[in-house]
């Protein structure tokens, strides 16, 4: 629930926009990348999205939850396919280990065998040994051992004596070892245990007549095992008749090592509800306070109480990210800039009447009625009914809140946003929206999101479009993206647009540390197969005439980036990284047509003070022509040249461009920008407001990130109230694992025993000539 109410105190403070739809098509990106990103080098790498800072994580490096994080695997969840991958290969590995365990008592039978050969053998040349003394001994004519012979002979008579007296003797000792009148008696005795509902611990037990009361002092513990809880106190009473235990005086409840404090408690043990006085609950980052708690039938109401937020937690959030990104800055401590020290006090305090949350199997819930939002003691705004829809997982959240933001051929968009619970623990938001493009016109807005996809579609009567864009998870490197009049993203060939869209993706890649000259190798691929329709519009006043046509298309693409040299120097804050790129591309479409795309150059990455830069040209060739023109012609050209800059200009102003110059005349528009936007970030560290365009695509950009230190910030209430606590932040989805086996030597078969060949025997003893 921490993720849950933390994020609801933030939310309330961001622009509408907050929450819109997150970008999922940015440059390919892979876990290798994100740990070069750790390292000096690697943050000049690329227009790569700044990373908040707050000024509690540089100090305290408290955990950072990233709840917009379009990189998250599967976004907390476990995609259906990845579920049957495992499945699939979990019946392989068990059947190859069954196939082993009877190929390996196959084996442990014939060694079996072999031993006992070996056992045989081993007898024999025993024998053989016992053969060949005897040999020597007889040809050393050593006498044999004397017979010794007895002067008296036995008869038949004394044999049987003999037999009879130790016959006698046996007997006599089993008399005497167990003598017939005593009898063995065996038994087993076994425990049994009652389950016990409550234990009580406690130094001192009274019985008061008077109110029929079992007294209990001495800091008694009372344990009630079925529940795993244990109520402590400095006095506990239990009513015999009403069946009603009291606790007095420094309460402490104790369920799973999370622990409720309070001053009072009572527990009707006949209608099984509770109530605590002065409750406070420490969480996880999150402290609950009440004045009074009941407790009965799956449902707990607080009353008067708030949730503190008393310890640094930093939670990071971000809208859209973008094609054109400012740079993560190598930025000295001292120079970093800070919401607290812009606005004096940053910390948000919300005043609600009612507070309600709700868990059910697949989704948390939780719901603000008669808010007052405040700054400090500043009030910003009220909000008569707002509510956060999240999973299981609280790895997203959707909001019935008002919504403004911008798409290519619909323009400019807001609305009131209204969330749907969907099956599988996804929400489903609605709004009807006014957009702008060229005119007014209305309109409407979806968007679904779940822990493995994420799919926004528009539709805006004043251009007359319908706008779609998705994705769905499939495994770790596995994905599905589809769209509908939307850019979509092409790795290195830009984003692309098509009527419409749907590939199978996969995307990999691999970090040699120490490659040429000790430098950092990256390689990245990318396989992708599906159908595409040509677009039905041109941009950025191209020509090119369109074919009106659908076709499959199979697609890979690599990059190998080699960095060749790199110099540092801190104080200065001079960063210097410099190497060489290789791209290659190679298509096939349904129609019979290829392209192949090739191209290699160097790139340089600087950085100095506040001034960052990525520069670097590509020398190409490319072939074929392509069946769906407007979408995937090659328009960068034979001779390319590309620059991004950045520019902190003070604490609170960041201001970037970037741009692909065609220096060959040969795109199908004949211009020379091939890209051309630029992005303004302002605001701190902690709290980015980017606002944006780009001029190709006709696009405006508005983003907010923020890293706020939640510390200080809390949500007073008149009434909160939990449904089914048991359930909230858990579910009862089990996902399949994969299964792995010990590894096992194969048997040894035994070392056979050996004997030296004996040839042309002599007897050592034999007289010398």
């Amino acid at each position: 629930m921490k993720k849950l109410l933390i994020t609801a105190l933030i939310t309330l403070m961001l622009p509408s926009s907050a929450y819109a739809f997150v970008d999922l098509y940015d440059d390919l990106d892979t876990e290798q990348e994100k740990t070069s990103e750790q390292q000096e080098l690697e943050q000049i790498q690329g227009f790569f999205y700044e990373a908040p800072v707050s000024n509690a994580e540089i100090k305290t490096q408290p955990q950072v939850v990233d709840l917009n994080d379009p990189y998250i695997k599967d976004f907390g969840g476990m995609p259906l396919f990845k579920q049957l991958r495992i499945k699939t290969t979990n019946y392989f590995k068990t059947k190859a280990h069954e196939e082993y365990l009877e190929e390996k008592r196959l084996q442990e039978e014939e060694l079996k065998r072999y031993q006992e050969e070996l056992e045989k053998e081993a007898s024999l040349d025993d024998l053989q040994e016992d053969n060949l003394k005897n040999f020597f001994d007889i040809a050393n004519k050593k006498p044999k051992e004397k017979k010794k012979f007895s002067l008296f002979k036995k008869t038949k008579k004394d044999e049987t004596s003999d037999e009879t007296e130790d016959n006698q003797n046996k007997e006599n000792e089993i008399t005497e070892e167990t003598p017939e009148e005593v009898t063995k008696i065996e038994a087993t005795v076994k425990k049994v245990e009652a389950e016990k509902d409550v234990i009580l611990d406690c130094e001192i037990v009274n019985y008061i007549e008077e109110t029929s009361e079992v007294e209990a002092l001495g800091r008694p513990k009372l344990k009630f095992p079925a529940q795993e809880i244990t109520l402590t106190a400095d006095r506990i009473t239990y009513n015999t008749e009403a069946n009603i235990i009291k606790a007095f005086g420094n309460v402490e409840i104790d369920k799973d090592g999370q622990k409720m404090l309070g001053e009072y408690m009572q527990i009707n043990m006949n209608e099984e509800n509770a109530f605590i006085d002065n409750l406070r609950s420490p969480q996880p980052n999150v402290t609950i306070y009440a004045r009074r708690a009941n407790a009965s039938d799956d449902v707990i109401i607080l009353e008067d109480g708030k949730l503190a937020s008393e310890e640094s937690y930093i939670l990071k959030l971000k809208t859209h990210s973008n094609k054109v990104k400012y740079e993560r800055m190598i930025i000295p401590e001292a120079a970093r800039s800070h919401l607290d020290e812009l606005v004096g006090h940053s910390k948000i305090k919300i005043v609600a009447k009612n507070v309600k949350v709700s868990a059910h199997d697949e989704h948390d819930v939780f719901k603000l009625e008669d808010a007052t939002i405040n700054a400090e003691d500043t009030r910003l705004f009220k909000i008569k009914n707002i509510g956060f829809h999240t999973n299981k997982n609280h790895n997203y959240v959707e909001t019935d809140f008002f919504e403004i933001g911008s798409r290519s051929r619909v323009g400019l968009y807001a609305g009131p946003g209204y969330v749907l619970d969907a099956p599988w623990g996804a929400s489903v938001k609605l709004m009807p929206i006014v957009n702008y493009k060229e005119d007014f016109g209305i309109g409407g807005a979806l968007r679904y999101s779940s822990s493995t996809n994420r799919t926004h579609m528009i539709y805006g009567s004043s251009n007359d479009i319908f706008v779609m864009r998705g994705r769905q998870n499939l495994d770790d490197k596995l994905f599905l993206h589809y769209g509908v009049n939307s850019y979509m993203n092409d790795w290195w060939m830009g984003q692309r647009m098509a009527k419409y869209n749907a590939e199978l993706i996969y995307a990999d890649g691999q970090r040699i540390n120490s490659f040429i000259a000790d430098k950092p190798l990256l390689f990245r691929q990318r396989l992708s197969a599906g159908y595409i329709h040509d677009s039905d519009v041109n941009r950025y006043g191209e020509r090119i005439s369109g074919n009106d046509i659908g076709t499959t298309r199979f697609k890979y693409m690599s990059q190998i980036s080699q960095s060749l040299y790199s110099y540092h120097n801190k104080p200065k804050r001079l960063h210097l990284d410099t190497g060489i790129a290789l791209q290659g591309s190679a298509a096939i479409y349904g129609t019979g047509d290829t392209q192949f795309i090739g191209r290699v150059g160097p790139y340089l990455r600087t950085q100095y003070k506040y001034w960052m830069q990525e520069m670097g040209y590509y020398q190409s060739t490319f072939t074929g022509d392509s069946p769906i023109p407007r979408f995937d012609s090659y328009r960068y050209g034979k001779s390319n040249f590309y620059f991004k800059e950045a520019i902190r200009l003070n604490k609170y102003l960041i201001l970037a461009y970037a741009g692909s110059l065609n220096l060959s005349d040969d795109a199908p528009n004949h211009k020379t920008f091939q890209e051309n936007a630029f992005i303004l970030a302002f605001g701190p560290d902690d709290f980015k407001i980017s606002l944006g365009y780009d001029f190709v695509r006709k696009n405006t950009y508005f983003n907010i990130a923020l890293a706020l230190d939640t510390k200080g910030s809390s949500l007073e209430y008149e009434k909160m109230e939990v449904k089914n606590p048991e359930k909230l932040g858990k579910s009862d989805k089990k996902y399949v694992q994969p299964v792995t086996f010990p590894e096992e030597l194969p048997p040894q078969r035994p070392v056979k025993r050996k004997f030296a060949q004996v040839i042309n025997i002599e007897d050592p003893n034999r007289e010398q000539i």
